[in-house]
């Protein structure tokens, strides 16, 4: 929906029965709507075992700091988050993340590589960007896993060999989720507690304001963390 076909900024939506995913109950209302973009992040995050493994998650927008939250929730130890946004470095931090780096640091490949005690077991690539990718690649240690979600805005030129072939890493493309175990594991992962993802919403507007929710969304500062835009409210 908003994608493939019109809709989703409305306050209805019709969809087919068998794509739809029902609450069991009010205890996920508030943030109900944000199984979408969470469910992207679990996928990334938990696609593969990450239990006492360190994780990197590059981009910190609303996915990549639901990445930051999932991974933690997951068991990962430890998870190091990459951004260059001070807001949202904070966020970083508030989601769980024991160390947050911004790509600007000179050195934050070998910081990468000692924090992870040679080099992560699992990269989360969230950000599109393609220095953000090449370090991931660059960072992840042999025989790793990079979770691909973040779109490049251009064909990238990559060292097919030193940083994928010799390194026999695994890159998985994260086309969303999976419907609908991603779902299971979202849901539990929320009533349960393990997951909060109530620090990265920073922002609220009702529906009728959303010129203005799409102008924190796209300001160069990007001093937010997700936007939500509610139905059935006045101001």
């Amino acid at each position: 929906i908003g994608i493939d076909g019109p809709g989703g900024f409305g306050e209805y939506a019709r969809v087919p029965a068998r794509c739809a995913w029902k609450h069991k109950d009010r205890s996920l209302a508030a943030v109900g709507s944000l199984l979408e973009p969470i469910g992207n992040a679990v996928y990334a995050a938990l696609c593969e075992e990450v239990v006492g493994r360190s994780v990197l998650v590059l981009g910190c927008g609303p996915q990549g700091l639901f990445a930051v939250g999932a991974a933690k929730a997951g068991g990962a130890n430890p998870v190091i988050a990459v951004e260059g946004a001070p807001f949202r470095m904070r966020l970083a931090k508030r989601m769980g993340a024991d160390l947050v780096l911004s790509p600007a640091d000179p050195d934050i490949l070998p910081k990468l590589v000692r924090a992870t005690d040679g080099g992560p077991d699992a990269v989360l690539e969230m950000s599109g960007a393609p220095a953000a990718i090449a370090l991931g690649l660059k960072a992840v240690r042999s025989g790793g896993r990079l979770s691909a979600f973040g779109i490049p805005p251009r064909e990238l030129a990559v060292d097919w060999a030193g940083d994928i072939v010799f390194k026999g890493v695994r890159i998985m493309g994260i086309a969303g989720r999976e419907v609908f175990k991603t779902w299971y594991t979202t849901d539990a992962l929320l009533r349960s507690g393990a997951l909060d993802p109530r620090p990265v919403v920073t922002h609220r507007f009702p529906l009728k304001r959303f010129k203005q929710g799409f102008a924190v969304m796209n300001a160069k500062a990007k001093n937010c963390g997700k936007v939500v835009f509610e139905m059935g409210t006045g101001r």
